[in-house]
């Protein structure tokens, strides 16, 4: 996963906020997205492939929506 974020050279588009931390099962992580259609994108291109390519299920993401602003 640093590989492939680091060969973007800078915060995925529409990534406004990220927090993660380790618990029992892995990790916990809280990502704020400007649209679901710029988290899909990140998770299908990015993260998905990453995680299956070291042999982990990247499992389903909860998807909350929020408030928008503005």
């Amino acid at each position: 996963m640093e590989e492939a974020l680091g060969e973007l050279g800078a915060p995925p588009d529409g990534l406004m906020f990220h927090i993660s931390w380790p618990d029992d099962a892995g990790f916990v992580m809280i990502d704020v997205w400007r649209s679901e259609e710029e988290a899909s994108q990140f998770l299908d291109t990015v993260v998905r492939p990453s995680m299956t390519a070291v042999g982990r299920d990247p499992g389903a993401p909860t998807v909350r929506p929020g408030v928008g602003v503005g």
